[in-house]
């Protein structure tokens, strides 16, 4: 007896709204269209950053850091690291720069920096 058939369907429903709301998608089918391209990229740009030709400085490192979180999530969240964590304190740092930049514009300033840094998307 097939007693919980509906919790599948359930999840792709959440599964598909959930990414238009983390990925800012609206629902207007042309601008879908649209994002899902520009999302498509971000994560092109994603996974040709963890291939460059050159590990970029620290500096760079952060500004990646920093443009992937903002374009993927948004505003800076959570609770700054504390002061021994110098890692994962400039990341927050970098991020918190951010504050305030649209998730599109930060997506479509780190395509701009994978592809400067010589990414292929």
């Amino acid at each position: 007896m097939r007693r919980f058939q509906w919790r599948t369907p359930l999840l792709i429903v959440i599964g598909s709204y959930q990414n238009r709301v983390l990925h800012g998608v609206p629902e207007n089918s042309e601008e879908t269209s649209i994002m899902t391209d520009e999302i498509k990229d971000f994560e092109k740009a994603a996974a040709a950053a963890k291939s460059l030709p050159e590990r970029p400085d620290d500096a760079t490192m952060l500004k990646l850091y920093a443009l992937y979180k903002q374009g993927s999530v948004g505003d800076v969240q959570g609770e700054k690291p504390g002061f021994f964590d110098f890692v994962g304190a400039a990341k927050y740092e970098a991020w918190e720069e951010l504050k305030g930049t649209a998730q599109e514009d930060a997506r479509n300033q780190y395509i701009d920096l994978v592809r400067k840094l010589g990414g292929s998307l």
